[in-house]
């Protein structure tokens, strides 16, 4: 009730209120939400980890996780569900609204991404040229096949994680400075950049990095 209140104050809507995951997923499914803040502890057989993935399966609603335990644990199996943001308890005002608002945000720009991604995907994927787009949170929001071999991995092993999780040591290379300075000051910037593969090999990458909507652009070479 106390959060109700607060988000109502805030000028948003409160469509249902659950305490158990399957009455949430029932909710979810009559309402259709914008939004869903989901504590990870829930009364009933399923917590909130388990109900978020239960919704992702059928829906395309954000999701942003409260919690009073945030052990490395949880929020490595929250991380699976790829939530919009996380919420720690006790629940300060401002925090929360930046929160939802950020959430709300990146759902809106994965939306417009989406509806051109497939529009051009078939040349992107076709492309020689690695390309890639990574998200103001970091996080990677396309890549195309030849961007997958240069990194040999698998698009699903990139797509929807954050760079610094995929690669710890970024913060600390040339590379991360680059791409910060395209993100926070909105210019293109070209450079190059040795990468070193898991085996201890590497090679050199012509990368030339563009601003865009939705974060950033990667062209690699």
């Amino acid at each position: 009730m106390i959060f109700e209140k607060t988000l109502k104050s805030f000028g948003y809507e409160v469509v249902g209120v659950a305490s158990t995951g399957k009455e949430a997923i029932k909710k979810v499914s009559e309402f259709i939400p914008d939004l869903i803040l989901m504590d990870i502890v829930l009364k009933g057989e399923l917590d909130g980890i388990e109900t978020a993935d239960l919704i992702n399966e059928k829906f395309d609603v954000p999701i942003v996780y409260m919690t009073a335990h945030p052990e490395e644990s949880m929020v490595n199996r929250a991380k699976l569900t790829l939530p919009y943001g996380y919420i720690l308890k006790p629940v300060n005002q401002s925090e929360l609204k930046s929160t939802i608002e950020l959430a709300l945000y990146k759902h809106q720009m994965k939306d417009k991404l989406s509806k051109s991604e497939e529009k051009y995907r078939n040349a992107l994927d076709n492309m020689i040229e690695g390309f890639q787009i990574i998200g103001p949170d970091w996080r990677y929001i396309y890549l195309n096949d030849a961007a997958a071999r240069h990194a040999r991995t698998n698009k699903e092993d990139l797509m929807g994680h954050v760079l610094m999780d995929v690669y710890p040591g970024v913060f600390d290379i040339e590379l991360f400075k680059n791409l910060r300075f395209t993100m926070e000051k909105r210019k293109p910037k070209q450079m190059e950049n040795f990468f070193i593969y898991p085996d201890g090999s590497g090679r050199w990458f012509d990368l030339q990095v563009f601003p865009v909507p939705e974060g950033i652009s990667i062209l690699s070479i």
